[in-house]
């Protein structure tokens, strides 16, 4: 649940970055930076997460 809800607070970052990437382009770095360390991060979370669920699911 606390992972999906930074996920969706990622997405909006994310979105209001690439938004005003046009207008500022030290924007465009960060949301360039943010793509590539948070994407792997989500993936890795989620990843860890279902694997911490079937463990709780065993018992």
């Amino acid at each position: 649940m606390i992972l999906a809800g930074i996920c969706f607070i990622y997405a909006i970052i994310l979105a209001f970055a690439l938004f005003f990437a046009d207008q500022f382009w030290i924007l465009k770095v960060a949301a360039r930076t943010l793509t590539l360390l948070g994407a792997p991060t989500i993936v890795f979370l989620m990843f860890t997460g279902t694997k911490e669920t079937e463990k709780n699911s065993d018992k």
